[in-house]
């Protein structure tokens, strides 16, 4: 079988994901020709590789790119991947999948258009090596059987776009898909990833009035899923200093996965730690995650985030809230 290389990608958005999406094609097909579409050009004719520069979807879409990454603000999302696929252009939406106010109807046809069209979801902590390690042990029952699992992340969000008012990002309001819930579902479709389907059984959604900000920057839920009794997703981007680690318990032994360090510990009773060293960083998983979008044309990928799978992840979202508020 012969893999051809992309020889045309248009990024729809140059924020903060933009650039990072271009930082990896760059870093995987130097030849490609990068199309942008942007609604300010800031000098975006002397970045190496970018070819086309464009202000409104439908003639962006007339360049014919071979795929189309959509990282704008989650508000456009539903959109412009309705405008990408229902041209055949197969797409990769960074998450969350939209804010959850669209039209149902429109998401039905976003997950009719998947039927035929390339259509999947950034949630990358899949292709991180510790989740098929996680997954497997789970399977296995190797350790046992899965009791306690807990998901955690904790960030400083001023930290998060040096050299941009935090205020003013897309994290800092609602309506563009900002606030915790959202902004670190990654969490929330991870946790469905390993585990199966969840039962919400409590949360708690909060502003601490840390940051000068009105979403929540703080979010608890306490869960069981198929594969776990009991379940915790903490999360929360107003604390010091940034943390990502998971804890599984089974009866035999216990996985703790720190997703920041790259390192995966099993313990179990009288012997010792059994250490994984994986790689570290969010641009690795991103350059993982674009290589199995891409390959995806030739063998469909089984860790890719799906329409429906987002759709659940949504779900989710306005169950924590809906039951925070109750």
């Amino acid at each position: 079988m012969i893999i051809e290389s992309p020889e045309k990608i248009l990024i729809c958005g140059f924020g903060s994901m933009g650039k990072k999406y271009y930082s990896a094609i760059q870093s995987l097909w130097k030849d490609v020709d990068i199309g942008v579409l942007c609604s300010s050009k800031r000098n975006l004719q002397s970045i190496a590789g970018i070819k086309m520069i464009y202000d409104q979807m439908e003639n962006a879409l007339s360049w014919n790119p071979d795929a189309v990454i959509i990282a704008t603000p989650a508000n456009l999302h539903l959109s412009q991947a309705l405008a990408s696929a229902s041209r055949g252009f197969p797409t990769l939406i960074e998450k969350p999948i939209g804010v959850g106010n669209e039209s149902e109807q429109e998401w039905l046809k976003l997950l009719d258009l998947q039927e035929h069209t390339l259509v999947y979801i950034g949630y990358l902590l899949r292709q991180d090596p510790g989740a098929s390690l996680v997954k497997d042990y789970i399977r296995s029952k190797e350790l046992g059987e899965l009791i306690i699992s807990d998901f955690y992340c904790g960030s400083w969000l001023p930290d998060w776009r040096k050299g941009k008012d935090y205020r003013q990002s897309v994290s800092a309001k609602s309506c563009l898909g900002g606030g915790v819930l959202h902004e670190l579902s990654h969490e929330i479709d991870i946790s469905e990833w390993l585990l199966g389907p969840i039962k919400i059984i409590s949360s708690i959604t909060n502003n601490s009035n840390t940051l000068d900000i009105n979403v929540e920057d703080h979010a608890i839920v306490l869960a069981k899923t198929q594969h776990s009794l009991g379940m915790t997703i903490r999360i929360d981007f107003c604390t010091f200093e940034a943390k990502r680690i998971y804890n599984f318990r089974f009866t035999k032994g216990e996985i703790t996965w720190d997703l920041i360090e790259g390192k995966l510990v099993i313990t179990r009773p009288e012997q010792d730690q059994e250490v994984h060293y994986l790689f570290s960083g969010a641009q690795e998983r991103l350059l993982r995650q674009l290589e199995d979008f891409w390959l995806a044309k030739w063998n469909p990928s089984t860790k890719m985030c799906t329409v429906a799978e987002a759709l659940t992840v949504l779900r989710r979202i306005s169950e924590i809230q809906q039951i925070a508020c109750s």
